[in-house]
C-alpha cells in the first residue's frame, strides 16, 4: 500500500511538474529566438525532459494501480471467505425464499468485485487527485 500510495502522489504531481516544464521551454524560446543554435539546444534539453517525465509517470502509474489492485484483491478473498462462513452458518430457512440457484452466488461475486473497485481504485483516484 505504501509504494501505491507513493506512485499515486507521483502520478498525481505529475501536470503541475509538466506545466512547469512546459512554461521554462516556452520561456526559452522566447529568450532565444535570435539565436537558432541555442534555441535547437533548448528543444532538445526539454524533449529530454518531457520523455523522462512520461517514462518516470508510466511507471509510476503502474505501481499504484498494480499494487492498489493487488491489496483490493486480497482484501476482497478475506471478505469473501468471511461472507461464505456466515452464509454457512445460516438456518436453512434462510435459503428457503423465492430465488433460483445462482441468485446467491451471484450476488456473492457482484457485491464483492464492487468492494474491490472501491478499495483499490478509488483509493487510487483520492491520491492521484
Amino acid at each position: 500500500m505504501i509504494f501505491g500510495s507513493l506512485g499515486a502522489v507521483v502520478h498525481g504531481a505529475f501536470m503541475p511538474v509538466f506545466f512547469l516544464m512546459f512554461g521554462e521551454m516556452v520561456n526559452g524560446f522566447g529568450e532565444n529566438q535570435m539565436n537558432s543554435q541555442k534555441m535547437t539546444a533548448e528543444v532538445a534539453k526539454y524533449a529530454l525532459y518531457f520523455v523522462y517525465l512520461g517514462l518516470i509517470v508510466c511507471v509510476t502509474s503502474y505501481a499504484d494501480i498494480a499494487c492498489w489492485m493487488y491489496t483490493g484483491k486480497r482484501q476482497v478473498s478475506t471478505l469473501r471467505k468471511k461472507y461464505l462462513e456466515a452464509l454457512l452458518k445460516q438456518d436453512f430457512s434462510f435459503f428457503n425464499t423465492d430465488t433460483r440457484t445462482g441468485d446467491i452466488v451471484f450476488s456473492i461475486l457482484t457485491d464483492t468485485v464492487d468492494l474491490m473497485l472501491l478499495a483499490s481504485l478509488m483509493t487510487i483516484f483520492f491520491f492521484i487527485s
